[in-house]
């Protein structure tokens, strides 16, 4: 029963949250596909994986996942700022009008 009432949860955010970002536009849906193709595809082994491994070894694997993508997160900003700004500087200059070279 608690395991249904997490799963209907877990169903009800993402599909709320899939709705709204897709209907702002912030969704791509040729990435969407990629990702969640390779998520079908891939679900397989990783449930045959949580029978051949351990649990004790699953969570170090986590752990480790965790503690080596934990710096990505400050940097993430420092890259998305960064492309923010040549996007600004490049629709700034696209949208001054072209003058006929003489």
């Amino acid at each position: 029963m608690i395991s249904g009432t997490s799963l209907a949860a877990v169903i009800s955010t993402g599909c709320s949250a899939s709705y709204t970002y897709g209907s702002n536009g912030f969704v791509d849906p040729m990435y969407a596909l990629i990702i969640a193709v390779s998520a079908v595809v891939t679900a397989p082994l990783g449930a045959r994986m949580t029978k051949a491994v351990d649990s004790l070894t699953l969570r170090k694997i986590l752990g480790y996942f965790l503690i080596a993508v934990a710096p990505l997160v400050p940097i993430k900003q420092y890259l998305f700022s960064n492309k923010s700004e040549a996007e600004t500087e490049e629709e700034a200059e696209s949208a001054q009008p072209k003058l006929p070279v003489l």
